[in-house]
């Protein structure tokens, strides 16, 4: 043997990262190395990635006149068209440059990931199919594309801007969303957004989401006028982190009861354990046969102990419990 390959693969986000390298048995020194980064299925990877990997390995690799785009030729093709035309397309996860309807020749055989996206007042829109490529054929593919009913970016003068959708903020609930933002799948139609910052007078506006277009709104809020409301809204963000830790507490009280519960019958269990140990010893033979005396003494004092450590720990977690349970109780109203 006088070459050894070896290699990796990782994953960020959804792209998939292969390296491999060519190694010199006899030097130990890597004689070329080699990476493949494919934003595809991990189907894929296995059987064109890898497969474009080995190629270039072997400086098999050829650069295709589609957008510079290195691809592996081979003898296959695919006509590729979708619903809205003029769609950018992606192949195996490398954008070659070209738009739909196209017509990509000499590619390899097997498995391809297409993606096609395109961009339509605002909202994107794209579609994603699996295609096998047939040697020695042009092979179809028709790829409707999809978007999200409708998108509404907002923005603020100041920023950081507290956005409710029909409705307004509450002691009850943490907003959602807070500006700058886009919003996505909304219904159709007058929509209600309410903006709320400290320092700021509260804003409500209408807004008509229409689909296929990304909506916008922009809205300067307005510094409060008298100290007496700013006040009041750091009373009302105090009062809301207030029972939001309230309500955290009280969780917490609940697993801190369950855990007394647990503690309550493991003490139980262990004094009536004891107790029968104790009773044994009182068995005359027990008491004549010493190895078994002494295993029921070692018995009972070991559940006693086990006994006492239940009971120390129940009193613990139910103290504990009841006194976060009051401050949730207490923070919460």
């Amino acid at each position: 043997m006088q070459k050894i390959a070896s290699g990796a693969i990782g994953k960020v986000g959804s792209i998939y990262s292969i390296s491999a390298k060519l190694i010199d048995v006899a030097t130990g020194s890597i004689d070329r190395t080699v990476s493949e980064d494919c934003d595809c299925a991990i189907e894929l990877v296995l059987t064109n990635s890898i497969n474009r990997l080995a190629r270039k390995m072997a400086n098999l690799e050829m650069k295709d006149e589609i957008g510079g785009m290195v691809l592996t030729r081979g003898d296959a093709s695919l006509f590729i068209k979708s619903n809205p035309d003029s769609a950018h397309i992606i192949i195996d996860g490398e954008r070659i440059g070209k738009i739909t309807p196209v017509t990509i020749r000499d590619i390899m055989a097997g498995d391809h990931q297409i993606l096609l996206k395109k961009t339509i007042n605002g909202v994107e829109w794209n579609g994603r199919q699996v295609v096998r490529a047939v040697p020695n054929k042009i092979t179809e593919v028709a790829i409707i594309l999809g978007h999200e009913p409708t998108a509404l970016q907002i923005s603020s003068n100041p920023g950081e801007v507290e956005v409710y959708i029909n409705k307004k903020q509450s002691l009850n609930y943490y907003p959602r969303y807070s500006t700058p933002a886009v919003l996505k799948k909304l219904n159709q139609g007058k929509t209600i957004i309410h903006f709320f910052k400290p320092g700021y007078s509260d804003t409500t506006l209408q807004v008509e989401v229409k689909p296929y277009v990304l909506n916008e709104i922009s809205v300067n809020l307005t510094p409060v006028e008298t100290q007496e409301k700013l006040d009041l809204q750091n009373t009302f963000i105090k009062h809301r982190m207030q029972r939001r830790v309230g309500k955290w507490s009280l969780l917490t009280s609940v697993i801190g009861f369950a855990f007394s519960t647990y503690f309550a019958y493991e003490a139980q269990d262990n004094f009536k354990k004891a107790q029968d140990a104790l009773e044994q010893l009182k068995r005359p033979d027990i008491r004549n046969n010493q190895s078994l005396y002494d295993w029921y003494v070692e018995e009972n004092t070991s559940r006693y102990y086990d006994y006492r450590f239940n009971q120390k720990a129940f009193v613990a977690a139910l103290a504990t419990s009841c006194v976060i349970c009051g401050t949730g109780l207490i923070l919460y109203f």
